[in-house]
């Protein structure tokens, strides 16, 4: 993904994706009332239901991922953990109408978003790697990138050379090197920043090759299949006719197809590929969200 492609193609696809999404708030409410401190209410609910799970990825995230199974098993867990603490948030939210469990889910994607494309910002001395056959003439030709040792065997495409020690910056001057060829210190700062943004998300080294190097239209897909989720699942979980034993069963479905829908980004990428994974995961965001929306009589 170029730098030029994530701030004007992902970015406003995005935010008017979430802007449409929020269309089927103008539904009936079938005579319900809803007050600002209800909308409000929602809205803090949802936030903090995202600032338990940053909590909680954080907190998996110091135990050691040894094999993918240990990987799937730690994912599934936070998918269950999740789905619990919104479970337990969408309590105080009143039930005389779908839309305030919808506003949760919708503040809880959004938060979420946030921090997800955050980490997914090219740096400046990144250009896009053409393994998948792309032309990065128009980004930055004249910043450093993977251009600093050419002549070096790459097993991969989207490798980046980062044998300079950061004690060794101040040792080189740029007059020690050809005129054709970067100064070493900056080429350490562009995989410096690339390697940190791929160690703050699992999914880089399950699929193989920096999150950078993937087509734009990926992570505008899994935010699209998150948001989907996050919705339809507020509303199954809000469900108030359906007695006790019905939210239970909900909450027990939910819980379970939450984990293993995490889990799945530990086996599943390996074994179908990204783009299986991507698409299955996007239809089931969608059916999760018709199917809330029909429990409710939405639609």
């Amino acid at each position: 993904m170029k730098r030029s492609q994530y701030f004007t193609v992902l970015l406003p696809v995005l935010g008017l994706l979430h802007v449409l999404l929020l269309l089927p708030l103008a539904l009936p409410k079938h005579g319900a009332t809803i007050t600002v401190a209800n909308v409000l209410e929602s809205i803090v609910l949802g936030l903090a239901g995202f600032g338990v799970l940053l909590v909680l990825r954080l907190f998996f995230s110091l135990f050691p991922l040894s094999s993918v199974f240990i990987t799937s098993l730690l994912l599934f867990l936070v998918g269950v953990i999740e789905e619990i603490v919104h479970f337990i948030l969408l309590r105080p939210i009143p039930k005389d109408t779908w839309h305030l469990a919808y506003i949760l889910g919708f503040s809880w994607s959004v938060a979420e978003c946030a921090v997800s494309l955050h980490q997914l910002v090219p740096p400046r001395q990144y250009r896009y790697s053409r393994l998948n056959g792309e032309d990065d003439s128009d980004e930055e030709s004249n910043v450093p990138g993977f251009t600093a040792n050419a002549e070096q065997h790459h097993e991969n495409a989207s490798e980046i050379d980062i044998s300079l020690e950061p004690e060794d910056e101040d040792l080189l001057s740029p007059e020690d090197h050809h005129q054709d060829q970067p100064h070493p210190a900056a080429t350490f700062s562009a995989a410096a920043a690339i390697g940190r943004r791929q160690r703050e998300d699992p999914i880089a080294p399950l699929i193989g090759t920096s999150l950078l190097d993937l087509p734009t239209y990926f992570p505008f897909l899994w935010r699209t299949s998150a948001l989907l989720h996050h919705l339809g699942f507020s509303l199954l979980l809000s469900l108030q006719d359906v007695g006790t034993g019905g939210i239970i069963v909900a909450l027990i479905v939910v819980c379970a197809y939450r984990g293993v829908l995490r889990s799945i980004w530990g086996i599943g990428i390996m074994r179908f590929g990204v783009v299986a994974v991507t698409f299955l995961t996007l239809v089931g965001g969608l059916l999760s969200l018709v199917i809330g929306l029909s429990l409710w009589r939405a639609i």
